[in-house]
């Protein structure tokens, strides 16, 4: 009984103190996976606070500024101390940000920037821009930052074109750091199908507003998009350009902050926290939203996130009016400390915590690819290459690749030459002394396979390869292939799909091949091809075509060779190559795609027996239906997923009533 009853009392004591959120990271194959906490709740400040929207660290001053929106101030935290600026004037603060002892306060009310300093005088309003550059837009400024040279970053609400830019004085100088307009595809079909006016509500789509911004140390531009599943947070570069990679993230984003080694600390409203390297890979994702109780660590509206030079996270929750403060533990420290070691190049001096950091989590992404890059400068290629394999990174990969051909080359090119050398005098030695037997076995299995209809009409098929109208010409004109050898043929093209699909060299296709299943493969090699047979036939029934259904099917199959017979070889040789040579692989890969576009043509021109504007239309209307017809497929498969949702729903309903 005593066990029972301190085993009950142990769980209580873990369920109390356990950190009452999830961490998360980018494990292999690009997999979300759990991992050991990186910063836990610390404790909890409170200012009396009323609907407070930012907080950012200055450390230049070591202060902590919160934008105290419902009671219209900027509170000032240091050293324990409190004071506030901003009651006299502000109405509604949304964003603050300082640098070089000035605070920058964005008012919505007030429609203006606010410049302060410490000691609470105002030395500048940034107002609406008069400039006709400005436009007709409205200036509601809700985030405001600012770089070394004196310029002015405002997130104005409803902004399409991007940020608005303002110099030292508060004149207007443009706008940068704009998203993209987000065009679904059901928008692109509304376009295609909906009359004029009501398609010039749909022109009028526009790139959805940046809702936060940041400039780092070194004056690079940060921006989050509430609304975005992915490309929310982005990185700008001096001329405007985006250099993070996307990735998928809450849709919520609210808030954003970079350190001084340039690592990316973003929040949701719902209180996750995403940490990212410079780079943009992903490090950590934490933290959560409380629904009914209240837990250290939890939030209801979370709006803010900073971090101060003792590396604690202090993440601002808009509904309590408080401020969470998490800390460092230390495997999130040794992953920091190792990412800012390894984005300075101390590749040495990170080793050890990468292979600390391996050994508590051997799912650690970013661990692989850092171990990989350290012994590429150790010159230990093969364990590189290993690491930079389970990294799936492809330039470690195609390097270390490159230097481990290369080392082979050196240590093997005698003998290579020697042994090519030796295969060409054997096969000169065989050629004379039994060349006339050879040629007479394989003409006797030629003359076997010509007695077999299938056989030797499924050889027959490589003839179109050099002579093609002539081919076509017989397929249409004497009948020459039949169903069998085409399907034959149909199969092969999976046989290849398959087989090249996992001997292509990753740097030309994809790392994670074992994710690809046999069903995907057979749809991208039949449905396309599927859907071409389909629709050529239907517009051949109505435009006077000659081709009947079986010889467009074969004559389909016979403009497949070129894939059948080279993608499979082509697959094989990208084993051997690197990033370096991929205008190899690439220029080999268009001249069989553009070989077999131009087979499919003359099949057309010839089974069909058209002249050559005939041909292009018959093309040109066989794609546009198509597409129509995989439209249709498309909404024919909606339809039968619904009504499977609806009779399950409908069963569920009758099965809870006949348990009631």
């Amino acid at each position: 009984m005593k066990k029972y009853l301190a085993l009950f009392l142990l769980l209580i004591i873990l369920q109390v103190f356990s950190v009452p959120y999830k961490t998360y990271t980018k494990g292999l194959n690009n997999r979300i996976v759990q991992t050991q906490d990186a910063f836990v709740a610390d404790k909890i400040l409170e200012y009396d606070l009323f609907s407070p929207e930012d907080i950012y660290y200055d450390w230049q001053t070591g202060s902590l500024l919160i934008a105290d929106t419902g009671n219209s101030r900027i509170l000032i935290v240091k050293d324990g101390l409190v004071k506030s600026i901003g009651e006299d004037y502000l109405f509604n603060p949304k964003g603050v940000f300082a640098l070089n002892g000035k605070i920058y306060v964005a008012d919505s009310m007030l429609q203006s920037v606010v410049v302060y300093t410490y000691d609470g005088d105002i030395i500048m309003e940034i107002t609406r821009p008069r400039s006709p550059l400005y436009g007709k837009n409205t200036f509601i400024p809700i985030k405001v930052a600012a770089d070394y040279k004196g310029n002015i970053y405002v997130a104005s609400l409803g902004l399409t074109e991007g940020l608005a830019i303002f110099n030292s004085k508060g004149e207007f100088l443009g706008f940068t750091a704009s998203n993209k307009p987000n065009v679904s595809f059901k928008m692109i079909l509304q376009r295609l199908f909906y009359r004029e006016h009501q398609d010039t509500k749909l022109l009028k789509i526009k790139a959805p507003s940046p809702t936060n911004v940041f400039v780092d140390r070194e004056g690079l531009v940060y921006t989050v998009t509430i609304g975005l599943n992915k490309g929310g947070i982005k990185k700008f570069n001096v001329i405007g350009e985006n250099i993070l990679p996307e990735f998928s993230t809450d849709s919520n984003l609210t808030d954003i902050y970079v350190d001084k080694n340039e690592n990316i600390y973003v929040i949701s409203s719902q209180g996750t926290v995403y940490v990212i390297s410079k780079d943009g890979s992903l490090l950590f994702i934490f933290g959560g939203q409380s629904y009914i109780e209240e837990r250290l660590g939890l939030s209801r509206n979370t709006q803010g996130i900073t971090l101060d030079d003792k590396r604690n996270l202090y993440v601002l929750d808009k509904e309590s009016g408080r401020i969470i403060v998490y800390k460092a533990t230390k495997f999130g420290a040794n992953v920091i400390d190792a990412v800012n070691l390894y984005n300075q190049g101390l590749y040495e001096k990170s080793k050890s915590l990468w292979e600390e950091i391996l050994k508590s989590n051997e799912q650690f992404l970013f661990a692989y690819k850092a171990l990989g890059r350290i012994y590429f400068k150790e010159k230990d290629y093969e364990k590189a290459f290993a690491f930079f394999k389970i990294s799936q990174d492809k330039k470690g990969y195609s390097e270390s690749f490159w230097q481990i051909r290369n080392e082979w080359l050196q240590k093997n090119a005698g003998n290579l030459l020697i042994i090519l050398f030796f295969m060409y005098i054997s096969y000169e030695i065989i050629k004379r002394l039994f060349g006339k037997k050879i040629k007479k076995f394989f003409e006797n299995i030629g003359n076997r396979i010509s007695k077999n209809v299938i056989l030797s009409e499924f050889f027959y098929a490589w003839r179109v390869l050099k002579h093609p109208v002539d081919t076509f010409e017989d397929v249409h004109r004497y009948g020459r292939g039949n169903i069998w050898s085409a399907f034959i043929l149909f199969v092969l093209i999976f046989i290849v799909n398959f087989s090249s699909t996992y001997i292509t060299s990753p740097l030309f296709s994809r790392f994670d091949i074992e994710d690809v299943s046999i069903l995907d493969i057979f749809i991208n090699s039949y449905l396309i091809l599927f859907i071409w047979i389909i629709s050529n036939y239907l517009v051949s029934e109505i435009s006077d075509g000659e081709g009947t259904l079986a010889k467009i099917f074969i004559g389909s199959m016979y403009a497949m060779i070129p894939i059948i017979t080279f993608k499979l070889p082509l697959a094989i040789i990208s084993r051997t190559l690197t990033l370096n040579e991929s205008f190899i692989y690439n220029f080999a890969n268009f001249i069989i795609v553009s070989w077999m576009l131009v087979l499919f043509f003359i099949k057309v021109h010839r089974i069909h027996n058209y002249n050559f504007g005939g041909t292009v239309k018959n093309i040109l209307i066989t794609i546009f239906a198509g597409i129509l017809l995989t439209l249709l497929m498309f909404i024919l498969y909606t339809l039968f997923v619904e009504e499977i949702n609806f009779i399950t729903y409908i069963f569920g309903e009758l099965m809870l009533s006949v348990k009631s």
